[in-house]
């Protein structure tokens, strides 16, 4: 038996997996779900069509299967690698902060698609005009 638990709060929401449960033992495992650590951006030349992000996968626990890529707290995108690229002319002019989540795919036989971890640090990404872009 496999039990997720999501923990919401002001601060980042926490995700915890618990597995080998069995209700009449004492035998439990549990292990947090980790998010990407060390996000960071990168934009080239003075006039920037993109925005690079890269970040470190989590090196402990289990291995997620990919990331979705927050702007905004909207979903812009996703990747199974550790860098996505976002092109700013598709933003309002702005400061929209941007954080990643681990995606974790959930045990074979469950039905719900996936878990999710929290987010990672954030980023700010400023765009000044539609090929300007600062990032912080």
């Amino acid at each position: 038996m496999v039990v997720a638990l999501v923990l919401l709060a002001a601060a980042p929401a926490l995700a915890w997996w618990i597995d080998n449960v069995s209700v009449s033992g004492t035998s439990i495992t549990a292990g947090k779900l980790q998010p990407p650590t060390g996000l960071r951006c990168t934009t080239s030349g003075v006039l920037t069509k993109s925005v690079t992000l890269n970040w470190t996968a989590p090196t402990s626990g289990a291995t997620p299967a990919g990331y979705t890529i927050l702007v905004n707290g909207a979903v812009n995108g996703s990747t199974s690698g550790t860098s996505y690229t976002i092109n700013p002319g598709l933003l309002s002019l702005g400061t929209y902060p941007v954080t990643v989540e681990s995606v974790y795919p959930l045990p074979t036989g469950t039905t719900a698609p996936q878990w999710f971890s929290a987010t990672s640090n954030t980023v700010n990404i400023t765009a000044l005009t539609s090929l300007i872009v600062q990032c912080a």
